[in-house]
């Protein structure tokens, strides 16, 4: 695991969007790091709003918290911010007490 860099993280997690990581690119990436934006496109119908350019930006952003081994902090930075709804923050928490390691 890269020592964390709260900076880049939170670089990383704009990049992508706090909703779409939460909702769609952590449950796809920790079961699949590999997965394709086409697979995502099938699996999630939602990622399909993205344009293709900003679908690549997304998963490619979100597979480097994983490969930094950032994704449980991620989800903790999400479920304490204020700039998403209650829901998604809600969601985040779980997954973060699920994962937590």
């Amino acid at each position: 695991m890269t020592p964390i860099d709260n900076d880049e993280l939170k670089c990383l997690i704009k990049a992508i969007g706090m909703k779409a990581y939460v909702e769609i690119l952590f449950p796809a990436l920790i079961k699949d790091k590999n997965i394709s934006v086409m697979e995502l496109c099938q699996k999630y119908p939602e990622f399909n709003k993205y344009t293709p350019d900003a679908q690549n930006t997304r998963r490619s952003k979100a597979r480097k918290i994983f490969e930094n081994g950032w994704e449980v902090e991620a989800l903790k930075t999400i479920s304490l911010s204020t700039r998403t709804n209650s829901c998604v923050r809600a969601k985040a928490k779980d997954l973060e007490l699920k994962y937590k390691k």
